[in-house]
């Protein structure tokens, strides 16, 4: 139901904005703790990539027009991905601060 589609995405959207209001108060604040950091940055980056990609499958083959607004998305979240970091680089960093 694509009803459920959208609440999950929403769902999906404030779990990703809550770790980045946290990761840019705890900057505000000096106290910025690196595994944090690369958790938040793991995370957004995967509901990112999820988010837009269910929005695709509720398109379905018209969102893979180059027309549409999008197909520009879908390109623009890989991107957004891959410079937050790739999953390995942020996996080290978070087990880095969890294990000794």
């Amino acid at each position: 139901m694509i009803r459920h589609k959208l609440a999950d995405m929403a769902v999906s959207i404030e779990g990703a904005r809550y770790l980045t209001y946290k990761s840019a108060i705890e900057f505000e604040n000096g106290k910025i703790n690196p595994g944090s950091l690369a958790m938040a940055q793991l995370e957004v980056g995967r509901r990112l990539i999820g988010v837009v990609d269910e929005a695709l499958q509720i398109f379905g083959g018209y969102g893979y027009m180059a027309e549409q607004a999008i197909e520009h998305y879908f390109r623009d979240a890989w991107a957004i991905a891959v410079e937050l970091g790739t999953e390995e680089e942020l996996k080290d960093r978070i087990a880095e601060t969890i294990l000794p």
